[in-house]
């Protein structure tokens, strides 16, 4: 079997690819965000979203938008295709609906798919065993090559993916009310957790 530090050894650039039902709302703020905690890695991390129902180049949700300092405009849904699924490096759902959906569509994108706080959780794990200089049980020496450690990161959050409760997998969508801040609030701090486990492990010595 090809790992994930393997499986593009050549590639330069690190794809993250973030799910959700209509594009508008969970998964386009949790790609502003990330890019934006990932913004000194910009040239070799790309990070984008989809959606598995959208209308398409509908704009972002207003209240998102606004979590985000963003213009609405800025963004157009779109729909994942089989190429984004096996292009990215990591894809990120907003719950386990995508998350199965992303499994039937492509069965080998299942060690590289979790939900955003299945990766939060398992990466902020990873990311404290780093910090106290050490690796999880059993895992490989962490790469020196800066994308290799990425796709290293990668199969250790697949490998600590139980670490996420059956019931705190998934980031509800609460798009219907006027105000649904929680769903934004929740979306911020996982955004930040991957980013963070993400950021330690390109800064390990």
């Amino acid at each position: 079997m090809v790992s994930n530090c393997e499986r593009s050894s050549g590639s330069t650039s690190f794809r993250v690819l973030v799910l959700c039902t209509a594009n508008v709302c969970r998964s386009p703020l949790a790609a502003v965000l990330m890019r934006e905690h990932l913004r000194a890695h910009e040239s070799s991390i790309t990070i984008e979203s989809a959606g598995i129902l959208v209308l398409e180049s509908s704009p972002m949700c207003e209240g998102a938008a606004c979590f985000a300092g963003v213009d609405l405009r800025a963004h157009e849904s779109r729909e994942a295709t089989f190429e984004s699924l096996d292009s990215a490096d990591l894809i990120l759902t907003a719950d386990r609906t995508q998350r199965a959906w992303a499994a039937r569509q492509r069965p080998d994108s299942r060690s590289r798919t979790l939900t955003l706080r299945q990766a939060a959780q398992s990466g902020s794990w990873i990311a404290g065993q780093i910090a106290a200089g050490e690796v999880p049980p059993g895992a490989d020496p962490l790469p020196s090559d800066q994308i290799a450690r990425l796709r290293w990161l990668v199969q250790e959050m697949n490998a600590a993916r139980a670490l996420a409760g059956a019931h705190a997998q998934d980031v509800q969508d609460r798009h219907g009310p006027a105000d649904h801040t929680p769903t934004f609030t929740m979306v911020g701090d996982v955004a930040a957790d991957i980013a963070n486990a993400m950021l330690l492990v390109l800064a390990s010595k």
